[in-house]
Protein backbone atom coordinates (compact mmCIF):
# COMPACT_ATOMS: atom_id res chain seq x y z
CA UNK A 1 0.00 0.00 0.00
CA UNK A 2 2.86 2.39 0.67
CA UNK A 3 4.09 1.80 -2.87
CA UNK A 4 0.63 2.45 -4.36
CA UNK A 5 0.29 6.00 -5.64
CA UNK A 6 -2.95 7.93 -5.71
CA UNK A 7 -4.79 7.17 -8.95
CA UNK A 8 -7.48 9.55 -10.19
CA UNK A 9 -8.89 6.68 -12.27
CA UNK A 10 -9.48 4.61 -9.12
CA UNK A 11 -12.75 5.82 -7.61
CA UNK A 12 -11.96 4.28 -4.23
CA UNK A 13 -8.91 6.52 -3.90
CA UNK A 14 -11.03 9.65 -4.15
CA UNK A 15 -13.65 8.12 -1.84
CA UNK A 16 -10.97 7.72 0.84
CA UNK A 17 -9.91 11.37 0.45
CA UNK A 18 -13.53 12.51 0.32
CA UNK A 19 -14.39 10.62 3.51
CA UNK A 20 -11.37 12.03 5.36
CA UNK A 21 -12.31 15.58 4.44
CA UNK A 22 -16.01 15.20 5.13
CA UNK A 23 -15.43 13.56 8.51
CA UNK A 24 -12.94 16.17 9.64
CA UNK A 25 -14.92 19.16 8.38
CA UNK A 26 -18.39 17.80 9.20
CA UNK A 27 -19.71 18.21 5.71
CA UNK A 28 -21.00 15.90 3.03
CA UNK A 29 -19.40 17.51 0.00
CA UNK A 30 -15.96 18.33 -1.30
CA UNK A 31 -14.27 18.63 -4.66
CA UNK A 32 -11.25 16.63 -5.75
CA UNK A 33 -9.15 19.79 -6.20
CA UNK A 34 -9.27 23.07 -4.35
CA UNK A 35 -7.90 25.20 -1.55
CA UNK A 36 -10.26 23.51 0.92
CA UNK A 37 -7.67 20.71 1.30
CA UNK A 38 -5.37 23.18 3.02
CA UNK A 39 -7.91 23.49 5.86
CA UNK A 40 -7.06 19.94 6.92
CA UNK A 41 -3.34 20.38 6.48
CA UNK A 42 -2.47 19.42 2.94
CA UNK A 43 0.01 21.75 1.25
CA UNK A 44 -1.97 22.72 -1.80
CA UNK A 45 -5.01 22.14 -3.93
CA UNK A 46 -4.16 18.51 -4.75
CA UNK A 47 -3.63 16.31 -1.70
CA UNK A 48 -2.32 13.45 -3.85
CA UNK A 49 0.94 15.35 -4.29
CA UNK A 50 1.57 15.19 -0.53
CA UNK A 51 1.50 11.42 -0.14
CA UNK A 52 5.25 11.05 -0.74
CA UNK A 53 6.66 7.81 0.63
CA UNK A 54 3.43 6.82 2.34
CA UNK A 55 1.31 6.22 -0.75
CA UNK A 56 -2.30 5.18 -0.24
CA UNK A 57 -1.32 3.71 3.14
CA UNK A 58 -0.97 7.28 4.42
CA UNK A 59 -4.59 7.98 3.54
CA UNK A 60 -5.80 4.63 4.86
CA UNK A 61 -4.12 5.28 8.20
CA UNK A 62 -5.67 8.74 8.38
CA UNK A 63 -9.06 7.21 7.66
CA UNK A 64 -8.55 4.51 10.30
CA UNK A 65 -7.57 7.13 12.89
CA UNK A 66 -10.59 9.32 12.10
CA UNK A 67 -12.91 6.32 12.13
CA UNK A 68 -11.62 4.98 15.44
CA UNK A 69 -11.07 8.26 17.30
CA UNK A 70 -13.18 10.89 15.54
CA UNK A 71 -13.80 13.22 18.49
CA UNK A 72 -10.16 13.13 19.56
CA UNK A 73 -8.94 13.72 16.01
CA UNK A 74 -11.27 16.65 15.41
CA UNK A 75 -10.03 18.35 18.60
CA UNK A 76 -6.46 17.70 17.53
CA UNK A 77 -7.09 19.18 14.08
CA UNK A 78 -8.17 22.41 15.77
CA UNK A 79 -4.88 22.54 17.71
CA UNK A 80 -2.88 22.10 14.51
CA UNK A 81 -4.94 24.73 12.69
CA UNK A 82 -4.47 27.23 15.53
CA UNK A 83 -0.68 26.95 15.43
CA UNK A 84 -0.55 26.61 11.62
CA UNK A 85 1.13 23.22 11.47
CA UNK A 86 -0.11 21.09 8.54
CA UNK A 87 -2.21 18.35 10.11
CA UNK A 88 -2.43 15.90 7.19
CA UNK A 89 1.21 16.31 6.22
CA UNK A 90 2.19 15.52 9.80
CA UNK A 91 0.04 12.39 9.82
CA UNK A 92 1.65 11.26 6.55
CA UNK A 93 5.10 11.80 8.11
CA UNK A 94 4.11 9.55 11.01
CA UNK A 95 3.12 6.86 8.49
CA UNK A 96 6.60 7.01 6.95
CA UNK A 97 8.20 6.69 10.42
CA UNK A 98 6.16 3.56 11.13
CA UNK A 99 7.05 2.13 7.72
CA UNK A 100 10.77 2.53 8.43
CA UNK A 101 10.38 0.61 11.69
CA UNK A 102 8.40 -2.09 9.90
CA UNK A 103 11.03 -2.42 7.17
CA UNK A 104 13.80 -2.52 9.79
CA UNK A 105 12.04 -5.44 11.52
CA UNK A 106 11.57 -3.41 14.71
CA UNK A 107 7.91 -4.42 14.95
CA UNK A 108 8.25 -8.18 14.52
CA UNK A 109 7.66 -9.02 18.17
CA UNK A 110 4.48 -6.92 18.31
CA UNK A 111 3.26 -8.31 15.01
CA UNK A 112 3.82 -11.87 16.19
CA UNK A 113 1.97 -11.15 19.46
CA UNK A 114 -1.03 -9.61 17.70
CA UNK A 115 -0.84 -11.76 14.58
CA UNK A 116 -1.66 -8.66 12.53
CA UNK A 117 0.63 -6.27 10.69
CA UNK A 118 -2.07 -3.66 10.02
CA UNK A 119 -3.22 -3.63 13.65
CA UNK A 120 0.31 -3.00 14.90
CA UNK A 121 1.22 -0.32 12.37
CA UNK A 122 -2.08 1.50 12.97
CA UNK A 123 -1.67 1.41 16.75
CA UNK A 124 1.88 2.70 16.47
CA UNK A 125 0.75 5.40 14.03
CA UNK A 126 -1.98 6.51 16.44
CA UNK A 127 0.53 6.47 19.31
CA UNK A 128 3.19 8.45 17.46
CA UNK A 129 0.75 11.13 16.43
CA UNK A 130 -0.72 11.28 19.92
CA UNK A 131 2.72 11.85 21.41
CA UNK A 132 3.24 14.80 19.08
CA UNK A 133 -0.14 16.18 20.10
CA UNK A 134 0.83 15.91 23.79
CA UNK A 135 4.03 17.83 23.05
CA UNK A 136 2.07 20.49 21.12
CA UNK A 137 -0.19 21.03 24.11
CA UNK A 138 2.76 21.50 26.50
CA UNK A 139 5.24 23.50 24.45
CA UNK A 140 5.30 26.45 22.09
CA UNK A 141 5.90 24.68 18.80
CA UNK A 142 5.95 26.36 15.42
CA UNK A 143 6.26 25.15 11.89
CA UNK A 144 9.99 25.93 12.15
CA UNK A 145 10.60 23.99 15.36
CA UNK A 146 8.42 20.92 14.81
CA UNK A 147 11.22 19.07 12.99
CA UNK A 148 13.14 18.38 16.20
CA UNK A 149 10.06 16.88 17.81
CA UNK A 150 9.32 14.75 14.78
CA UNK A 151 12.89 13.42 14.90
CA UNK A 152 12.37 12.48 18.55
CA UNK A 153 9.07 10.75 17.75
CA UNK A 154 10.63 8.87 14.84
CA UNK A 155 13.29 7.58 17.24
CA UNK A 156 10.71 6.47 19.82
CA UNK A 157 8.60 4.74 17.16
CA UNK A 158 11.72 2.87 16.11
CA UNK A 159 13.09 2.05 19.57
CA UNK A 160 10.13 1.91 21.95
CA UNK A 161 6.99 0.97 20.00
CA UNK A 162 5.38 -1.04 22.81
CA UNK A 163 5.80 1.78 25.31
CA UNK A 164 4.30 4.33 22.90
CA UNK A 165 1.28 2.12 22.23
CA UNK A 166 0.71 1.49 25.95
CA UNK A 167 0.86 5.20 26.74
CA UNK A 168 -1.51 6.02 23.90
CA UNK A 169 -4.09 3.48 25.07
CA UNK A 170 -3.92 4.82 28.61
CA UNK A 171 -4.18 8.46 27.45
CA UNK A 172 -7.00 7.85 24.98
CA UNK A 173 -9.07 6.01 27.59
CA UNK A 174 -8.54 8.95 29.93
CA UNK A 175 -9.51 11.40 27.16
CA UNK A 176 -12.80 9.66 26.49
CA UNK A 177 -13.56 9.26 30.20
CA UNK A 178 -12.90 12.96 30.92
CA UNK A 179 -15.06 13.94 27.95
CA UNK A 180 -17.84 11.51 28.96
CA UNK A 181 -17.69 9.71 25.66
Amino acid sequence: MSQLSFDDNNESHFRILYTIYCQLMTTDYCLRYGSHWEMIGFQGTDPATDLRGAGILGLLQMLAFITEYKIYIKQTLKIFQDIKIPFSITLINITTFVLVSLKDNKLNQLINQEDSVISVINKLYFAGFHLLTKILKKEQITFHTIGNHLTHIRKLIHEQPQKLIREFHSDIQRFYKINNI
